[in-house]
């Protein structure tokens, strides 16, 4: 039996519950199997004082920093289930069919992590463009 990681970049999870302050803080929490997973982006103390910030951007960051706890928390359990699939699978005889299913699992279980950092690092890359697209444009809109 082979698992597979899916596509969960692509993945939509419910937001339920989400927000904005005065102070410069948006929050973004999503419900997923798991359980809630929350992000948070704060506008630079420069950026509050000269107005260039955008309620919307900043909910869009948080939203992606939800994706990535979700991503480290799944991360962290697959290299947890890794770590005792090794110990049993050192104990175990060699070319037994137990060894063999538990080496296949490993093998998925490490696809699964790297998977994991991809995504990990492709929102976190998502989360530096927008910034600096917002950074572009108010320093272009005050020309």
């Amino acid at each position: 039996m082979r698992f597979k990681i899916e596509d969960e970049t692509k993945k939509e999870f419910p937001i339920v519950d989400s927000g904005f302050d005065e102070t410069g803080l948006s929050w973004v929490s999503i419900q997923t199997k798991e359980g809630i997973f929350t992000g948070t982006a704060r506008v630079h103390p420069d950026d509050l004082e000269k107005g260039w910030y955008n309620r919307l951007a900043g909910q869009m960051i948080a939203h992606h920093r939800a994706y990535i706890e979700y991503f480290k928390f799944r991360k962290r359990l697959d290299r947890n289930t890794i770590k005792e699939l090794e110990h049993i699978y050192c104990i175990n005889k060699p070319r037994s069919i137990v060894s063999k299913c538990i080496f296949d699992r490993l093998c998925e279980l490490q696809s699964n992590v790297d998977q994991y950092i991809r995504n990990i690092n492709l929102f976190e890359n998502r989360i530096q463009d927008k910034i600096n697209g917002l950074e572009e444009y108010y320093k272009a809109r005050n020309k």
